[in-house]
């Protein structure tokens, strides 16, 4: 969170209050919904929980799926805890990728990230949302 100038930490919490803020409101307006005929209520309801499994569902696939956290999404899920790379600006990235002959995926420094798998490098733990430090 660049433009609010907060920490790594600062930005999960504040992501994490406003995702939180956002299933409340999403609760009760389907729990304020008006009723018409029992016809149109059942097609209202199924579509609306319909929303509700289409964002869990997306919640477990990024657990699940190791595209966010390999091979560690379900420790990630239960202990709510992440380890960050340290930052690699773009350009060092591109000469870090040319040097051990990575090749840089679309100019996007795909690479950089890349070139780090497989090495011991220095980290640091951070929570996910709430209370930890970095």
């Amino acid at each position: 969170m660049h433009q609010l100038d907060l920490t790594p930490q600062s930005a999960a919490d504040w992501i994490g209050d406003w995702a939180d803020g956002i299933a409340k409101e999403f609760l009760q307006c389907r729990a304020d919904l008006p009723s018409c005929d029992p016809e149109t209520d059942r097609q209202v309801r199924e579509y609306v929980n319909g929303l509700a499994y289409w964002v869990r569902g997306n919640d477990d696939w990024s657990f699940e799926s190791q595209r966010y956290f390999g091979v560690d999404g379900e420790r990630v899920r239960r202990e709510r805890e992440i380890w960050m790379l340290p930052r690699v600006e773009a350009e060092e990235a591109r000469s870090l990728a040319l040097r051990e002959g990575v090749e840089d995926v679309e100019g996007k420094g795909v690479a950089g990230m890349q070139i780090w798998k497989g090495r011991e490098v220095e980290g640091c733990w951070g929570v996910m949302s709430g209370g930890g430090r970095w």
